[in-house]
């Protein structure tokens, strides 16, 4: 459905420049976070890469998008009014996943070194690859509406959280690993979470119907992201 509405928003000059901006920041929040995820694991200097003049790019879009649906909705109030509250949900997740980026940014900031390698971090890090390549992802997935790979990232979320919450229980419980490298390894699993979570209910709106956006594809569960 939202392939065949995108495109009649392509002939409207208000939509057109909302959907130009959210394309925007899928693209700045998949670069944002490959950067991000490099000054943590491999010291990378996140400052020359200008991370947060990025992010206020991000932030911008998100406004943009938002004041153009809104004036879209104000000349024609029933008209594309669910896939308009769609499109303002989504680029709220992007706004925020671009701050759970800037996160990893300032853990990489009190752990200047190269990212110690140990059972944890591994599993982190793995986990952060395949996150980046959902990312880069995204936008097409989003834009062409492709319901199997947006269920497939879906599966792959509650995953995720499965593997984050059972790291961040096993660190509460070592004894062997100093207590600075704790503390990143928990923070660093925890902002991933958050991170899949608001990709989830990206990808929620591709499965389901706009009352049940934040919720897995089971509508019978009714399975809440969190």
């Amino acid at each position: 459905m939202f392939k065949k509405i995108f495109a009649v928003w392509r002939r409207e000059s208000l939509l057109n420049q909302a959907l130009e901006c959210t394309e925007k920041m899928f693209e700045l929040a998949a670069e944002n976070f490959r950067l991000a995820i490099c000054g943590l694991t491999e010291n990378l200097d996140t400052k020359k890469a200008n991370i947060y003049m990025t992010d206020r790019e991000i932030n911008d879009c998100e406004k943009s998008v938002r004041r153009k649906v809104l004036e879209h909705l104000t000349i024609n109030p029933k008209q594309d009014l669910s896939s308009s509250l769609i499109l303002i949900t989504v680029v709220k997740d992007l706004e925020r996943i671009g701050d759970y980026e800037k996160n990893i940014v300032e853990l990489s900031y009190h752990h200047p070194k190269t990212l110690p390698r140990n059972v944890y971090t591994t599993e982190l890090i793995e986990i952060s690859k395949c996150l980046t390549d959902i990312l880069i992802d995204a936008k097409r997935i989003f834009m062409e509406a492709d319901l199997e790979k947006a269920k497939s990232y879906y599966a792959y979320y509650r995953e995720v959280t499965q593997k984050t919450d059972g790291i961040t229980e096993k660190i509460l419980e070592e004894k062997k690993i100093s207590v600075r490298e704790a503390v990143v390894a928990a923070l660093f699993s925890r902002y991933l979470k958050r991170i899949s979570a608001h990709l989830a209910n990206i990808l929620s709106t591709i499965i389901n119907p706009f009352h049940l956006v934040g919720y897995g594809p089971d509508q019978q569960k009714g399975e809440e992201i969190e």
